[in-house]
Formats: C-alpha cells, structure tokens, sequence
C-alpha cells in the first residue's frame, strides 16, 4: 500500500472522559489508534456534545463509527482499486472497472489531500 502521512488504523470509537476518568455517555465521541490507552489525551477526532446542543445523538454516533473506520476503507479502497486496475488490463473494453478505477484513485487522493487525478493520468500503470 502506498504510504500515508495519516495515523496508522486500526481507530476505535470511545466515549469521552469526564475529569475523573468517567465515560461521558452523552453523545460526545473520540476517535483514537485502538489501544492507545497510554494517550487519553490524544484523539485523531472528536464528536461535539450532541445533546447539549440539541443535535441526535443517534447520528453523532453513526459519524463516529464511519469516522473510526476510515483506515479500514482506505485498505480496502486500495486493494479494490488494484484489482479494478487488473481488471481493465484484462478487458479494456470494461467501461465499469475503468470508472470504477477513476473512483478509487479520487478518493484515495482525496482522503491523502492530494489533486484529484485526472482520467488519463497513470492509466495503464500499477496504482
């Protein structure tokens, strides 16, 4: 997999902690590298207090789960865009696996804050 400047997964979702090491089960979530208990004060991300601001907690839940995955679809993108690129090699008329191909490469990209890649820009070559 190409290397990435962004902390290595897999991330957890937690709840946050109160002043003395309590769980603030309020809707207000942490992403961190699982098992980083040493750095509780360390957190790729964070969940606002949905409650306190009226928001639904249900989705600040769902956010943070999506959130925690990020490293988990970034490999599997990664792998998919590979096979996608094999794929296209192999039936260059498979007009799906080159869209497919132009997907992952964008959001790939994009989740490494790179441009996003044109049409023609590397096909042909190993991702």
């Amino acid at each position: 997999m190409s290397e990435t400047k962004f902390t290595p997964g897999p991330w957890e979702k937690v709840y946050r902690l109160n002043s003395i090491g309590e769980p603030l089960k309020n809707g207000r979530y942490v992403i961190r590298q699982m098992g980083d208990s040493k750095r509780e004060d360390f957190y790729i991300a964070e969940s606002p207090y949905a409650a306190h601001r009226g928001g639904d907690v249900a989705v600040h839940e769902a956010n943070a789960h999506l959130i925690a995955a990020a490293p988990d679809l970034y490999e599997a993108l990664y792998d998919l865009q590979r096979q996608a690129l094999q794929s296209t090699l192999n039936d260059p008329a498979n007009e799906w696996g080159w869209e497919a191909l132009q997907k992952t490469r964008a959001a790939l990209a994009k989740a490494r804050g790179e441009p996003r890649p044109t049409k023609t820009e590397g096909e042909g070559t190993t991702p």
